[in-house]
Formats: structure tokens, C-alpha cells, sequence
């Protein structure tokens, strides 16, 4: 598994050198836009100097870790700048964090900061406010000097959950964020004259990663809460002439139900590009907008905390592959792990099934002050995913779902995906997601179950769901569950909460049946 030699070693680029080079190229352009500010290339490159000097007067040195409370505002994008500048690790974390999520990862990182929304008291690190830091600097009013540092210096901690539960701070060094933002611009096709929409939360990867990749094109980042609603979205779109959007799948759908079809059309006929990341967009949301948006590119992007995005689709040029996750770009190298033969494994089809691997620059380097969770998912240089994944003979990969969550009916194995792309095809259903639980007549072992939601108030036809499932998978993978909810469960990101639907939604189900 030895690859370091497949890829050399080269000098990369900070967000920070983005900015600098895009102030000198596009000084009077709008690098960031909120809902009641803009700041231009040359306004942005001389606060960061300026900020960076307010925080070394508070304590920040090279290599401290801070945590940023994410907020969608021009505030944001200026202490997170000052703090690269100043050489230490910024560690954004979800807007109104509670305060024992908090001191858990203040303790895990040794924060040196908590930089909030509004002043607060955070009795396990130091807290203070964007506005104070903004304001202290324009009264300090004295540039620091830039801290340089290495390809290999810390530079960001993106949390994620584990399957236990607990965050994992994930840390990128300079080389894995660099990586990372040439390869969203080279899969976009990003350009200075793009304007983009990022509806996303600012502390998730997938929002970090666009806001920095825009900054290296010197296009226009317009940044905007996750929780927005059609007519907010459209608002942004029209009033700052925005040629891109990048948000979940589970937005769109959400868009799709309250606007309908045509305001789809309405709000995003004009845009150049829709990317949807932070997991595979439906195969059934995929053909629906390459229907009513033909002139739009949409885009799927496949990463993760650990990676970034690095597996890439424009789903408008490619509709012969509409199912496929994606395909490597640039240095990025993708395979597949088998874990009976522990190691990679060749050939193309479903029957040669197994993890997908990734190999590339911009792959995390460890989890801070947690070493030993990192050599349980990369093994030399090589981040071995629970992502179940086959490939085709032109190279595109294909996501069969997590394998965690691949159900075993007596032998027979089903993806969660698989049964959830079948029964959005049927009329009246709305959302649905599917999980395996254990099989308490002890046949089986595990029994598929298909939590759903009814569409407008229109009555699900479980019999004739049923016999769909019969026809395209046969009676042996299909559920043998149907459980209605009022919605689906969802996380910040607005995936579908899994873990949620598996214990607690399940085991209340289970309780009432049985009673």
C-alpha cells in the first residue's frame, strides 16, 4: 500500500495567499457579501493584518487552537482570516453550541479561545465576541506580522462524530486545506466571475471548503444562514446576481416541496452551476432538476470531514452515469478495500464490492489528542472509509451505503439506499428512510424497516408499495416494516438521522406494536 512516491511533493498555498493575490489581481471586487454587509478584496486583505494584531495583544500565538462559534457574516470571515494569519488553528463549531459539547472539545483541543456570536460565559476556555475582536482592532488599529508556516502546520480542526457518539476534531494541515480548495475549484470549474450562493453552515466542511475555494478564483463568496426557507434563497440569488449555488440535497427537496416545480425554475434557471455535497443527492432529485434546470450544471460532490471533497460528478454532462457517485480528479487516486482479503481488489460490477479508499494531499492528518482512531481509518497514507462502493470500466464509482448500515436478510444483502430510491417512485410518498434492525423471530437476522412521510396528505398504498418492492428487488430484501411519521428526523446538516430512526424512533414503535 506504499503510494508517497505516486505523488511529489509541492510548496502550497494558504487562504490567506488567496486573499493577498486576489486583493492585487481584483482589488475593488466583493470577496464576501452577508445580509447587511460586503467587504471587497483590498478592504478584506487590510483588516486580516489588523485583527491578527488586536489578537496577539489577547494571547493568540502560532499553533493555538480557537474555536469559532460559525456565524454567516462578514465578522466570521474576518476573525477566521486573522487567526490563519497569526498562524494558529481555527476550529469552527455549530452556532448556539452547548456549553458541555463545548468544554468537551475546549478540553479535547486545549482551546485557547472561544470566539462567539455575543459574549458568554464558557467556564471551561477564555470566550469573547466577534464584535469585541472587530472593534478592538479598528481601536488597536496596528498590523501584525504574518506568521508563515510549513505544508505541514496544523492550520483547521473540522469535528465529526464517530460511531460512538463523541466528536473527533479532525486536523488539516496546511497541505490537506490546499489540496482540498484546488479540488473543488478544478471540479467546479470555478472562475472570478463566479458569484456564490453558500446557504451551508460555516463550521461543516462542505461550507469551508466552497468559502475557500472562492476566495483562490477571487469570485464573490454570499454567505447566508443553513436555515432558510425558498423565498430567502431566491432573495440572495436575484439581489447579488449569484451565478452558483452549493447546498444539501435535503434543501432542494425541501424546495421542491414548498415552491414546486416552477419556482424551482423561478429561483434557479440563471445559475451556472448547483453543487449538493455532504453525501449522495437522490438519483430521483438528480434527473428532476436536469428536467426543469437544462442550462444549469448540477453537480455532486462525495467528501468527507476526514477528506473534503474528492469524488466528483457533473450529473448534466454525464447521464448515463446520473447513478454514480463520482469520479477521482486531479492527484486524487480512489480504490476499493476488501476487508476478507485485506487488500485493494481489482475488477468492475457490484460483485466486486468493498470500501472506498482514498490517496491524495488532501487527506487529514490525524485527530487531535486522539492518534489511535487515526490508524484505525488510514493505513499508509491511505483513508480506508466504511463507504460500501463498485466501480465501472470508465472509472465512476458507485455508493452502495455505509457498511454499518448494509442489511443482512438472511444472507441476502440490501443497501438502505436501494430501498429508498424504490419507494420515493411510489405515489403519495414524500420522504423515507431506511434502516436494518434485528429480527426478533430470529430467522432473518435483520429485517429491513421504511420509516415514511405522506405526501400533501395523500395516503401511502403500503400494499402496492409493497408489490413494487417485490417486482424490482424481490419479497426477500424488501421491508417487512412500514412505520408513518409526521417528518424524518434530521441532523444540522440535514441528513437523515439514522442513528436517531435505529434506537429511539424504533424501539417507541416497537413498544406500541407489541403492546
Amino acid at each position: 500500500m506504499q503510494t508517497a512516491s505516486l505523488l511529489g511533493e509541492v510548496s502550497r498555498k494558504t487562504v490567506i495567499d488567496y486573499i493577498s493575490e486576489s486583493a492585487e489581481k481584483y482589488g475593488d471586487h466583493t470577496a464576501v457579501t452577508d445580509r447587511k454587509s460586503s467587504l471587497t478584496y483590498s478592504e478584506l486583505s487590510e483588516k486580516i493584518p489588523v485583527a491578527a494584531g488586536y489578537l496577539k495583544t489577547i494571547g493568540i500565538q502560532r499553533g493555538d487552537r480557537v474555536i469559532l462559534e460559525a456565524v454567516s457574516d462578514a465578522d466570521y470571515v474576518i476573525v477566521y482570516l486573522a487567526l490563519q494569519y497569526a498562524g494558529a488553528v481555527t476550529a469552527p463549531v455549530e452556532r448556539g453550541i452547548k456549553p458541555e459539547l463545548l468544554s468537551y472539545l475546549a478540553e479535547k483541543t486545549e482551546a485557547k479561545l472561544f470566539v462567539c456570536h455575543s459574549a458568554q460565559s464558557a467556564d471551561s476556555v477564555k470566550a469573547v465576541s466577534y464584535s469585541d475582536i472587530v472593534k478592538g482592532a479598528e481601536s488597536w488599529n496596528i498590523s501584525a506580522e504574518r506568521c508563515k508556516r510549513d505544508n505541514d502546520s496544523p492550520s483547521e480542526i473540522i469535528f465529526t462524530t464517530g460511531t460512538t457518539g463523541k466528536p473527533k476534531a479532525c486536523y488539516h494541515t496546511i497541505k490537506n486545506i490546499s489540496a482540498n480548495t484546488d479540488n473543488t475549484v478544478e471540479g467546479m470549474s470555478m472562475t472570478h466571475s463566479d458569484r456564490v450562493l453558500i446557504p451551508l453552515p460555516l463550521n461543516h466542511s462542505f461550507g469551508m471548503r466552497v468559502l475557500r475555494a472562492v476566495f483562490e478564483v477571487g469570485g464573490t463568496a454570499v454567505i447566508q444562514s443553513g436555515a432558510v426557507f425558498y423565498d430567502a434563497i431566491k432573495k440572495s440569488i436575484e439581489d447579488n446576481r449569484c451565478t452558483a449555488m452549493v447546498c444539501v440535497a435535503a434543501t432542494m427537496e425541501s424546495i421542491l416541496r414548498e415552491a414546486g416545480e416552477e419556482g424551482v425554475k423561478a429561483a434557479f434557471s440563471g445559475l451556472r452551476y448547483i453543487e449538493f455535497s455532504a453525501g449522495a443527492a437522490p438519483v430521483y432529485l438528480r434527473e428532476k432538476l436536469t428536467e426543469l434546470l437544462p442550462d444549469t450544471h448540477i453537480h455532486n460532490t462525495w467528501g468527507s470531514s476526514e477528506s473534503g471533497g474528492c469524488v466528483f460528478i457533473d450529473v448534466s454532462e454525464r447521464k448515463d452515469k446520473i447513478t454514480a457517485l463520482g469520479r477521482s480528479i486531479g492527484d486524487t487516486i480512489l480504490e476499493i478495500w476488501s476487508d476478507e482479503k485485506n487488500d485493494f481488489i481489482d475488477g468492475y460490477g457490484q460483485e466486486n464490492t468493498g470500501r472506498l479508499a482514498i490517496y491524495g494531499d488532501m487527506i487529514f492528518s490525524g485527530y487531535w489528542n486522539q492518534e489511535e482512531l487515526y490508524s484505525d481509518s488510514v493505513r499508509d497514507g491511505w483513508l480506508i472509509t466504511k463507504d460500501m462502493v463498485w466501480r465501472d470500466k470508465d472509472g465512476y464509482f458507485y455508493m452502495l451505503g455505509r457498511a454499518d448500515d448494509i442489511i443482512n436478510v438472511g444472507g441476502e444483502k440490501v443497501a438502505p439506499s436501494e430501498i429508498e430510491e424504490i419507494a420515493v417512485s411510489v405515489d403519495g410518498l414524500g420522504e423515507c428512510a431506511c434502516v436494518g434492525v434485528k429480527d426478533t423471530e430470529g430467522v432473518l437476522g435483520q429485517i429491513p424497516v421504511l420509516f415514511y412521510t405522506e405526501k400533501n396528505g395523500r395516503k401511502v398504498d403500503i400494499e402496492a408499495l409493497k408489490g413494487e418492492f417485490a417486482r424490482r428487488i424481490g419479497l426477500m430484501k424488501a421491508p417487512r416494516r412500514f412505520v408513518k411519521l409526521d417528518e424524518i428526523p434530521r441532523n444540522y446538516m440535514k441528513k437523515k438521522d439514522y442513528k436517531l430512526l435505529k434506537s429511539e424512533i424504533w424501539k417507541k414503535y416497537e413498544v406500541r406494536a407489541n403492546a
